[in-house]
């Protein structure tokens, strides 16, 4: 028996609704789903598996509580998935907002972080794993990961801190699907034929306006155009475009850092190994955030400062950057 990495021990279900639990098994199987608590089944569900094997079933909608046990049987086999908590379940959707984690607040939330523990309050974080050619059928990746100390750190942050307000306010389990992904273009969440509906809307309604392909494609290498969707869409589904662009992109990286290594002032002189602010015996020099450049006494160079750089205005000057510093 197989099931999606989202049915598993620690699961969040949705309070007061019917929830489906999928999964695939021997072909043409009789599945019976029970939901069990303290070794009573509370709710019975009998299903079958159709000729792929492929099954579904779903649990009468239940009140916030928990922990439940779900036992799903077949004649060949059984599994029993764990510590199943009720209450309300939230998307988390769209880039690095939603995406940062718990353990980048910590210059604000240290002291605080420090005394979360609350196993009511469950992330579940969706693989970030690729497919062009079009979306699959099911997750077998991930867990359902508790608000404690060994797990909340990677937690998304604005995630953890809403499920706490949700939880002080209401009082029930809260779930979270995280699915957010740094610098994500909304196409990349439309699915193909909507997007392309969307298309040949938005083209026809350009072309009543006197726009064409040839005048108004703004295309680049991070953003597509209505006129282009189509054309992009088949682009992703070919293995050849896809490995020329990781390639492409992977060079781009290497020239970044390769230039890093051989223009930036810290790691040409070796900035980590220094033990003091000014290494020349130079008394150490104070200036007032926030302020202005302009405002401090010559100040020619922040070669010898170690320690937080705001950039302030940077120069293309080769000779000379110019920063706020924070000793």
């Amino acid at each position: 028996m197989k099931l999606s990495s989202l049915i598993s021990d620690g699961m969040i279900l949705q309070r007061d609704t019917h929830n489906r639990i999928w999964g695939n098994c021997m072909p043409k199987s009789d599945v019976t789903l029970r939901l069990m608590e303290n070794g009573d089944a509370i709710i019975s569900v009998q299903t079958r598996s159709d000729e792929n094997g492929e099954f579904e079933g779903y649990l009468s909608p239940v009140k916030a509580g928990g922990p439940y046990e779900l036992v799903i049987e077949t004649p060949d086999e059984n599994l029993c998935i764990k510590d199943i908590l009720f209450g309300d379940v939230f998307l988390l959707a769209g880039q690095s907002n939603m995406e940062l984690p718990v353990s980048r607040t910590l210059d604000l939330t240290r002291e605080y972080c420090k005394s979360i523990n609350n196993d009511r309050i469950r992330q579940f974080e969706v693989p970030k794993e690729v497919d062009f050619k079009g979306p699959v059928a099911d997750i077998y990746t991930g867990q359902w990961k508790k608000a404690n100390q060994d797990n909340v750190y990677d937690f998304s942050a604005l995630g953890y801190f809403f499920a706490e307000n949700v939880y002080a306010e209401h009082n029930v389990p809260v779930g979270l699907l995280q699915t957010a992904c740094g610098g994500i273009q909304i196409e990349a969440l439309i699915p193909e034929e909507k997007l392309l509906k969307l298309s040949e809307k938005l083209i026809d309604e350009a072309k009543k306006r006197g726009e064409t392909k040839e005048k108004n494609c703004i295309c680049n290498a991070n953003h597509s155009c209505k006129f282009c969707y189509a054309k992009v869409i088949e682009n992703d589904k070919s293995d050849e475009y896809i490995t020329n662009t990781m390639k492409e992109d992977e060079a781009r990286n290497n020239e970044f850092y390769s230039w890093l290594e051989n223009n930036d002032i810290g790691v040409k002189n070796n900035f980590k190994e220094k033990e003091t602010l000014f290494d020349d015996g130079t008394s150490a020099r104070y200036i007032k955030i926030p302020g202005r450049w302009e405002d401090l006494e010559a100040y020619p160079y922040l070669e010898y400062v170690r320690g937080s750089i705001f950039p302030f205005r940077m120069k293309r000057s080769p000779k000379r950057q110019d920063y706020f510093s924070e000793p």
